[in-house]
């Protein structure tokens, strides 16, 4: 039999990789088969060496329904085949295993906390125009194809209220002669505190032209309080307003914003047990102020974001808020040029939630200073425990850290974490 030709074995998945996948071994390869679970047995269909196929046999002990009709073709939820006990658990030893690569064990992983079904708040749509007809959906998993959702479980009842209304504003960008450039649309829906802030992505269009007919149309969408189109406000029936804390913010069309509201609420709590009693903090990589406002309510505290829409919500929303102490918002790009160690001094604790690149540079800065606490945020095990790493050498004890599962039916792993410095 060529290597070209066809074979066929029984296979166990033996366990999940950190993407999602479950793996198996064939002759002396191991390989990852996406949609697939620990226990199960599979029939593989292999080609070149490759497994190309695969039959579900008997299912492992973790394996449940999937809830969602899209399952297997939308690449936004690789996990709902998976128990939330198994994924739970499962999260929380990739964060094990990525401490334990540099050399940190010993590290009290509290259980994780997983957020409801039909929470999300925060949601980026793909529209595109096949064969004459507008399909606004999520990319299908490592593929440009794009898969029509109709529902989807993930989403709150607000986001998804709207998606007719959605692809309805969306048929109207990408029909006709209004476009010099015939690419996707990109729509950003954040779910505020008083309504939806929707951020439409057009290349090529003519704002000029599309603005009445778009403004009348997008009129149809529920609970709408900003509409904005590339860099132009369409619309704004009412601002759209976080409440943080104390304080409300109007973050920029687009902003970030932590992916749901059970999710923000859990990773606030922690951050502010992390910081204890402290009394100067410094917010890094602060965004909007969804932990800077919060903790300013005990402390004086200084904001530092990269984003200068950000830094300008943040000033706003400071400067007409009750109920905090001295705040101060400031632009700053913290990869190109980190708080030093001698900048720190003034502070006693530092909230450090970087994206998911992580931030090394800052990192080194903080555990060369006399800061004494660290509340961490992170959307990466892998980059968090590069940074950790670089904590603990400069002085800190990593106290617990905590995953918060608020994308659920996903590989993707949040956490918060506490560093402290022996007294």
């Amino acid at each position: 039999m060529s290597e070209s030709d066809s074979q066929s074995a029984r296979l166990s998945v033996t366990a999940l990789g950190h993407r999602g996948e479950g793996l198996i071994s064939y002759g002396d390869a191991q390989h990852y088969l996406p949609l697939t679970a620990p226990g199960d047995e599979l029939q593989v269909e292999f080609t070149a060496g490759s497994p190309k196929n695969w039959t579900l046999m008997q299912p492992g002990p973790d394996r449940v329904t999937p809830p969602c009709g899209h399952f297997g073709a939308c690449g936004g939820c690789g996990l709902q085949h998976l128990s939330d006990i198994f994924v739970a658990r499962w999260k929380a030893a990739q964060i094990a295993r990525a401490l334990h690569h540099h050399g940190i064990g010993a590290v009290d992983i509290r259980p994780t906390r997983t957020v409801p079904a039909a929470s999300r708040r925060r949601v980026g749509f793909t529209a595109r125009m096949i064969s004459g007809q507008t399909i606004l959906g999520f990319q299908a998993a490592r593929s440009h194809r794009l898969v029509a959702v109709e529902q989807c479980e993930i989403l709150n009842p607000d986001i998804a209220a709207a998606l007719p209304g959605l692809r309805l504003v969306a048929d109207l960008l990408l029909s006709g002669d209004r476009r010099k450039k015939k690419s996707d649309v990109r729509i950003a829906v954040n779910d505020t505190d008083t309504g939806l802030d929707i951020l439409l992505r057009a290349d090529g269009i003519d704002e000029f032209a599309i603005l009445p007919p778009l403004t009348e149309r997008a009129g149809g969408l529920p609970n709408l309080a900003r509409l904005s189109l590339n860099d132009t406000l369409v619309m704004c029936p009412h601002p759209p307003v976080m409440r943080f804390g104390a304080v409300s913010v109007t973050p920029p069309p687009g902003a970030f914003l932590q992916a749901s509201r059970a999710g923000e609420m859990a990773l606030r709590g922690l951050v502010l047990e992390a910081l204890g009693e402290a009394r100067r903090i410094a917010d890094l990589f602060a965004g909007c102020g969804t932990f800077s406002f919060p903790a300013a309510a005990q402390a004086q505290l200084v904001a530092v974001e990269g984003d200068e829409a950000m830094v300008r919500a943040l000033d706003h929303a400071a400067r007409h808020a009750q109920g905090i102490r001295k705040f101060k918002a400031l632009r700053r790009d913290l990869f190109r040029k980190p708080l030093s160690a001698d900048e720190l001094k003034p502070f006693d604790a530092v909230i450090f939630d970087p994206p998911r690149a992580g931030g090394a540079a800052q990192a080194a800065e903080i555990a060369a200073s006399a800061v004494r606490r660290v509340a961490a945020v992170s959307c990466a095990p892998a980059t968090f425990a590069r940074d950790a790493r670089l904590l603990i050498d400069g002085g800190f004890t990593l106290n617990w850290v905590v995953p918060v599962d608020q994308f659920r039916w996903s590989a993707h792993i949040e956490l918060a974490a506490e560093f402290t410095r022996p007294d």
